[in-house]
């Protein structure tokens, strides 16, 4: 499965004020390599919270994915770090999450070595200023 050129222009390549909120996207068209299982927030029911990758034969997207069933909107950020996977991160915004959809949270796509090794980004979302704490992203194997 190769990286979409959409999902890099949108991910990726936003410049200016815009750029903060241009790693954003609705999850739908987006094809996942490996999720780790949905986690229910602690502090918000109806938010559920997973981490994703995106990967080809070269390289390799860390994604924060964050639902929302909770009847009402809620407020979402957070983080993803893979320093130890592959150096890439990022931070979402703060946008507001209508009830009964889902956002992806895109780092930037990188070179990752076909080596046989297993890595492991780390998302850690939060849902209406509380953490959920870290959640490991899925496998990215060769």
């Amino acid at each position: 499965m190769a990286l979409a050129g959409g999902v890099l222009a949108v991910g990726v390549l936003a410049a200016g004020p815009a750029g903060a909120a241009a790693n954003r996207r609705p999850v739908d068209g987006l094809v996942f390599d490996a999720c780790s299982p949905t986690v229910a927030h602690p502090a918000e029911a109806g938010a559920g919270c997973q981490g994703c990758v995106i990967a080809d034969s070269t390289a390799a997207q860390a994604v924060l994915v964050v639902g929302d069933t909770s009847g009402g909107p809620v407020t979402i950020s957070g983080a993803i770090d893979s320093p130890a996977a592959w150096p890439s991160s990022t931070a979402s915004a703060t946008p507001t999450l209508n009830t009964g959809f889902r956002r992806a949270c895109l780092a930037p796509a990188k070179v990752v070595p076909c080596d046989g090794v297993e890595r492991y980004p780390v998302v850690t979302p939060v849902v209406n200023g509380t953490s959920a704490g870290a959640i490991g992203a899925g496998v990215r194997r060769c």
